[in-house]
Order: C-alpha cells, then sequence, then structure tokens
C-alpha cells in the first residue's frame, strides 16, 4: 500500500518505560503498582516536512493555474480549487491521450 506519506526514513519512537525498575530493597513492584506506573510515554517524530512543501506549493500553483482559466463566478473558483486538488488526474489522463492509449 502506498500513501503519499510515506517518503523518507521511517519515524523515530522514544518511550520512557517503568516496568522493569526494582524497589530499593532488590524486590520487584507488584502487579497493581507496575500497572499503574507502567504508563509508557511514547513521542513519534516525523520527518516529512520538505515533501509537505512540495505538495502544498504544486497545490497553489495549480489552484492558480485553474482559478485564472475561469470566468472568474463564484462556482468557477470553487471548482478550479477542486480541480487544483485533482490535477495529477488530468496529467496522466492527458498524457495518456497523447501515447494514443
Amino acid at each position: 500500500m502506498c500513501g503519499l506519506g510515506t517518503f523518507g526514513p521511517p519515524a523515530k519512537r522514544t518511550t520512557d518505560e517503568s516496568e522493569n525498575e526494582k524497589e530499593p530493597d532488590g524486590q520487584g513492584k507488584r502487579d497493581g503498582e507496575r500497572m499503574a506506573e507502567s504508563r509508557r510515554r511514547v513521542q513519534v517524530v516525523e520527518s516529512n516536512g520538505a515533501w509537505g512543501v512540495f505538495f502544498l506549493l504544486a497545490y497553489v500553483g495549480a489552484a492558480i493555474y485553474f482559478i485564472s482559466h475561469s470566468d472568474g463566478s463564484f462556482w468557477a473558483v470553487v471548482l478550479g480549487l477542486l480541480q487544483a486538488m485533482v490535477w495529477p488526474a488530468y496529467v496522466i489522463y492527458h498524457g495518456l491521450a497523447l501515447l494514443g492509449a
């Protein structure tokens, strides 16, 4: 399965685990105490910012293109914004039409 957010290195995960801690006398904690203190803090760091900026600029450029080719009415502008979201489908369609497929 391929998604837009799969580019770049995998997310880094850090955990703060207290399950393996021992009491000062060397004995382990009871189950109730261990469950209460075993809450983990997970921090997920995503590093896909560069691709997000690229897709934002592509959307803005496509929106400017489609809106500038409209007649300026409200619904034409709304249609231009919707077309800007799916412009890759236009590129593939017209590319295949040029190839005769």
